[in-house]
């Protein structure tokens, strides 16, 4: 008698950095299966998709789709999906890996479902180990951006009356006023800008393909962190320096 009940699984992932390696794993699962069908003599259906970032896609029933030095060593890719599944419903798999920046909507996940309960776990358990395998995204900016940010505002204020406010209340004027005053929401505004581009390079879910001039978000981590280094350090030895000398005099 034929197994009337399916058991469906689907595990969203998210702060990952999913690269060319990971995807022909994940899709050589996917082939397994397939051949075991084959062997069976079952009919099933499988469909691998690209979307690249230059507006062209691609589809195929191989994985040769990934192979090495074709498409997603020449392509940025924005996404990937694959969908196997037998045309009895027995077996069914169903991937989206999306980049993305905030990941709201679990637009990244691995769908499994099938009338065979060790089947349908077993399968997923063997994709989650290769997703849990690919290189994580930073956490930073997504958890503690609000006490980054304020703590930032506060030392960066404090730092800017530091240097400045004996010099305008030299100078005095309206100009004095406006600079003083003025600062705090200039100061939010450019950290507000900065963390805006934090996000977007270290996006929820980044898909690193194509070749390494061709990675945004890598080529703009090295300038935020070469910027990073240029301002803060100088900033911070400042504060060092401000502490020791009340504490000397």
């Amino acid at each position: 008698m034929t197994n009337l009940i399916r058991e469906k699984r689907k595990l969203p992932f998210s702060f990952k950095r999913i690269n060319s390696s990971i995807i022909r794993a994940l899709s050589q699962i996917i082939e397994d299966e397939a051949s075991l069908m084959q062997r069976n003599q079952s009919e099933y259906y499988l469909l691998y998709s690209i979307d690249a970032s230059d507006s062209t896609s691609f589809e195929s029933s191989s994985n040769e789709i990934f192979k090495e030095q074709f498409l997603m060593d020449t392509k940025v890719v924005q996404r990937v999906v694959m969908r196997f599944y037998t045309l009895d419903n027995a077996r069914s798999i169903e991937i989206q890996i999306m980049h993305s920046i905030k990941n709201e909507n679990s637009d990244n996940y691995i769908l499994v479902s099938g009338n065979d309960s060790t089947w349908v776990n077993g399968t997923l358990h063997r994709l989650s180990e290769i997703i849990a395998s690919a290189e994580d995204q930073s956490k930073i900016n997504n958890r503690y951006s609000g006490y980054i940010l304020f703590g930032l505002l506060i030392f960066i204020n404090v730092e800017y009356y530091r240097l400045f406010y004996d010099y305008f209340n030299a100078v005095g004027g309206w100009l004095s006023v406006i600079a003083i005053l003025g600062f705090p929401v200039i100061s939010l505004i450019i950290l507000v800008k900065i963390f805006e581009e934090v996000d977007r390079i270290y996006p929820s879910i980044e898909l690193q393909t194509g070749a390494l001039h061709m990675q945004y978000h890598r080529k703009r981590r090295k300038s935020l962190q070469w910027w990073g280094a240029a301002i803060v350090i100088p900033l911070l030895l400042s504060f060092i320096y401000d502490i020791i000398k009340n504490i000397a005099y």
